[in-house]
């Protein structure tokens, strides 16, 4: 309703174009995930928050590996009133940035985002300091 969604022409899979009919009231924008600006902006309570469940872990696993960030925000918005009293798109821009690994909360085992205490590349840097 008022957004028309188009494949992109870029690239396949599972982008798209979404263009809306009639931008609402005070529209500034859609935010993107290159949009570096809006992670500065991510209050650190909200950061420590989310961390302090990702890395217990316990979400369900999408059953596409490329769709966990959708189930890790969803499990997250559950898990806390704080997180969910924000938009799904922040709490979504905050998983996407543990998962780029800024902070080591989020890891990957085979090809699943799982706590990073968890994650092949803490194993490996915990065996390569067990055998310096």
């Amino acid at each position: 309703r008022g957004i028309v969604l188009a494949s992109s022409p870029i690239s396949k899979g599972l982008a798209f174009v979404a263009f809306l009919e009639k931008e609402p009231l005070n529209f500034e924008g859609f935010m993107d995930e290159a949009n570096t600006a809006a992670d500065a902006a991510i209050p650190p309570d909200l950061l420590i928050e989310a961390a302090s469940h990702m890395l217990v872990g316990g979400w369900p696993q999408a059953d596409d590996p490329r769709h966990d960030k959708y189930e890790i925000a969803d499990w997250l918005c559950e898990k806390s009133e704080t997180l969910a009293a924000v938009s799904w798109g922040q709490v979504l821009r905050i998983v996407r940035w543990f998962i780029a690994g800024n902070v080591q909360v989020l890891g990957k085992k085979e090809n699943r985002i799982v706590p990073y205490p968890l994650s092949e590349d803490f194993e490996k840097q915990e065996n390569a300091r067990k055998f310096k």
